[in-house]
Formats: structure tokens, sequence, C-alpha cells
């Protein structure tokens, strides 16, 4: 499924998609981002295509795994719902993101950056892991108070 000129239309298909399966959706939210980083042909495009659908899928997956609770409160969909209480979750999610920001960081590594290259890594080496850590250490709070 190959998406151009991401918009309205292709959010809403997303969510069509996120009521069927999590994979198919998963992937879509990467294409759409694919297409975001491809603001031209050139000899980068294949790179810059493969680093956007990796990071698109990244969000995809961080989004639902910070919005579980939330999606299962409201009724919304959330592609965690049936996992999200087994005792490895979180690091079931780890692995996945640990995969999607590889790839993402393989293609980045690639591409010939000269300007900001260091505020870029900073953030696919470490911001990425903060934010999921920020996320980790809240669900692991609510979980405590929870038991407390």
């Amino acid at each position: 499924m190959k998406v151009n000129n991401p918009g309205k239309k292709d959010l809403d298909q997303l969510v069509m998609l996120e009521q069927e399966t999590f994979p198919e959706a998963e992937a879509y939210s990467g294409e759409l981002m694919a297409e975001l980083f491809l603001y031209k042909e050139d000899e980068w495009k294949e790179c810059l295509s493969r680093m956007g659908f990796f990071l698109g899928k990244y969000i995809y997956i961080i989004d639902a795994y910070e919005d579980i609770e939330k999606d299962l409160k409201k009724g919304n969909y959330n592609p965690f719902k049936e996992i999200y209480k087994n005792e490895d979750f979180d690091n079931f999610v780890e692995r996945i993101l640990t995969m999607m920001i590889s790839e993402c960081a393989r293609e980045f590594e690639n591409l010939p950056i000269i300007e900001d290259v260091d505020i870029l890594r900073n953030i696919l080496y470490s911001g990425v892991w903060a934010k999921f850590k920020a996320i980790r250490n809240k669900r692991r709070q609510v979980e405590e108070e929870k038991n407390d």
C-alpha cells in the first residue's frame, strides 16, 4: 500500500485500518512518514524513505504504548489491548521500538548530513529512549498507586 501526498484522507485511512489490523495500520503509519521524508527525487530517496518508514512505525507504536490505559477507558482502538497486562509488556514494546529505531538510525547514518548532525544523533540515540523511559516510569507509578 503506497501513500502519495499524505493528507487528511490518509489519516482517515489510518483510523480505518486501526480498526481492522495492527500490522497494516502500523505499516501505513510508516508509509505516511516515508512520504513526508521524500522532499525530492534524488540519490537519497530510498534511504530517506526507509528512515521515515521506520520512524513512522516507531511513532505509531510509542503512541499506542503511551495511550493504552486511556484508550481502554474510552473504548478506543489500541493494538496492545490484548497484551498490555502481560508481565513482560514493557520489555516487549521496548524490543519492538528498538528494532524500529535501529533501522531508522541505520538509514540516518548513511545520509551525508553535516549540519546539526550531533543534535539529530542525540534525538535518535537518546531522545527517543528518554521519551520511552518517561512513559514506562509513568505507567509503573500508576500501577504502584493502584496496588497501594
